[in-house]
């Protein structure tokens, strides 16, 4: 008896994971999607690198929109970071919370400062 449930408590558990797996990749696709049909770009600014795990970083970065400053962060395994640069960011003007950093797109020095509102286009 006490095996047939300790195999349900595992079914549950493991159904249980999938289901909560499947709810963040679709809150991550519509945020994805909402950033890249309502965004707007502005300055990324790097604050720091976290090692999560043995293999796995994560950069903390920062920007304003509206005068108002956000946090967020993003994967860094096998990218090249420096916390020294400025790379753009795209927020969603719906939620500006919701950011992606390119780290393939630093910001020219001959750039003081993004608008209180972002860019609609790179600069």
């Amino acid at each position: 008896m006490k095996k047939n449930s300790n195999e349900i408590v595992g079914k549950v558990l493991i159904i249980s994971m999938i289901i909560i797996s499947v709810i963040f990749y679709f809150i991550n696709a519509y945020q994805t999607s909402n950033i890249r049909t309502n965004g707007k770009y502005t300055i990324g600014y790097p604050k720091k690198i976290i090692q999560t795990t043995k293999r796995s970083k994560v950069l903390i970065y920062y920007y304003s929109v509206n005068s108002e400053i956000y946090t967020s962060s993003s994967d860094i395994n096998g990218i090249s970071v420096k916390l020294n640069c400025r790379y753009f960011v795209k927020y969603s003007t719906k939620n500006p919370e919701n950011s992606l950093i390119f780290f393939d797109k630093i910001v020219l020095d001959s750039i003081k400062k993004a608008p209180l509102n972002g860019w609609k286009e790179l600069p």
